[in-house]
């Protein structure tokens, strides 16, 4: 299905769901193993991921992501993976399983700002000692104590790419419809830098 010629649309975040609109979206992938790699470079071995539900693409593109990483390092992912709905008493629950399990993690990445928040609430003064890569940057994060650790979306070029892709299909409303993907950055602060606390 594709919207009427004389209403141009450009969805960004993640694609627009039953029609087919031009898209700017951030390399969700490319983040999450940048994470992943990131976190083994430090020392750890058992990663969780706590994200927000599959049913949503960044949630689903998110979740995969680590799936992949964890199965090319050759690391189980039972009691590793906690995708779901971004409530705090669900992410309380799916922390206390990626810690206190039988596949204990020493380290965790987060699936977006929200959950890294109600992670960091959750954990209060031991987040100090947890090894935290978040998915988006947030307001504060260099502030607290270590620094949060993020892989940061390109907001302004996202937006720029959006407007040009809106120009370019208002100009010709024929054109092949184009998702287009953008690059995320890690930003290095602290909290992604702790070792394992058995070391």
């Amino acid at each position: 299905m594709e919207p009427d010629a004389g209403t141009p649309i450009v969805a960004f975040d993640r694609p627009a769901g039953g029609i087919m609109v031009d898209a700017v979206v951030s390399d969700n992938a490319a983040g999450i193993g940048t994470a992943f790699r990131h976190l083994r470079g430090h020392g750890h071995r058992r990663i969780a991921y706590i994200g927000d539900e599959e049913r949503i693409f960044t949630g689903h593109e998110r979740a995969a992501a680590f799936r992949a990483c964890m199965a090319a390092s050759g690391e189980p992912v039972t009691g590793l993976v906690h995708p779901g709905v971004a409530e705090p008493a669900r992410i309380a629950a799916a922390l206390d399983a990626a810690l206190h399990g039988p596949a204990r993690a020493t380290a965790l990445i987060t699936g977006n700002a929200s959950t890294t928040l109600e992670v960091l609430r959750h954990l209060g003064p031991a987040a100090a000692h947890l090894a935290i890569v978040g998915f988006d940057d947030f307001a504060l994060a260099d502030l607290l104590q270590p620094a949060i650790t993020v892989i940061a979306q390109d907001s302004d070029t996202i937006g720029r790419t959006a407007i040009d892709l809106l120009h370019q299909r208002m100009t010709d409303h024929t054109r092949p419809v184009q998702t287009v993907t953008i690059g995320v950055e890690l930003i290095v602060r602290g909290s992604g830098e702790l070792p394992p606390a058995s070391s």
